[in-house]
């Protein structure tokens, strides 16, 4: 498995020196993963993306599976949690929060999700579509994302803000580890340590 897995990355470090073939191969690789069941097996391909070192790439929207949810569509993104669509037929991130979630929603008039990064969760929205749910996020990336998939997933129940929420009001830098759009911070030196925690999980998830 080890000289595989070699093989494979110094096959990805080859194409990925070129932006436009290298985005147009792993989506071809993302869509022969999603014919076949899913697996630890597709641990492996992702490890292997992770550890080049690509261009900027632009992915199209993919069909894939959240919770109990059907017909969700997200855009890919590498090195964020969101690029398991391209590979999984039914995303693995935080499962037993859908499952809570799907047994509570059809109870709620009005939702608040805070911290909303891509809008992952509001694809639930999709499960209780009487609910009007105000979403907030700070990050510009992140809710540039978010709304995108909120568009391509037609949901009509969402206000969206891009804005954190605390107990002031008024302007302040946001701090985020670069390329790590799931954490962030209000607090320098918290993000400080989240960069920190992050650097030690990539090396050992490596070694």
């Amino acid at each position: 498995m080890g000289i595989l897995k070699n093989a494979g990355i110094s096959f990805l470090r080859f194409i990925s020196k070129s932006g436009c073939i290298s985005g147009w191969i792993l989506e071809f690789i993302g869509s022969i993963c999603r014919q076949f069941p899913d697996g630890r097996w597709k641990e492996f391909i992702r490890s292997a993306i992770q550890q080049v070192k690509w261009k900027s790439i632009e992915f199209s929207q993919v069909h894939t599976k959240v919770g109990n949810i059907t017909e969700v569509s997200l855009v890919p993104h590498l090195n964020q949690f969101d690029f398991d669509c391209m590979i999984w037929k039914q995303m693995p991130y935080e499962e037993e929060v859908f499952a809570v979630f799907d047994t509570m929603l059809g109870q709620y008039d009005v939702i608040f999700d805070i911290g909303s990064n891509v809008a992952y969760f509001h694809c639930m929205a999709k499960r209780n579509e009487k609910a009007k749910i105000y979403s907030f996020e700070p990050s510009g990336e992140a809710f540039a994302r978010l709304t995108k998939n909120i568009s391509n997933n037609r949901l009509q129940n969402i206000v969206a803000y891009n804005a954190a929420v605390s107990d002031q009001t008024g302007f302040v830098k946001f701090f985020e580890p670069e390329g790590h759009l799931t954490n962030g911070s209000l607090d320098p030196d918290f993000a400080k340590l989240l960069i920190i925690m992050l650097k030690k999980n990539i090396c050992r998830c490596f070694r």
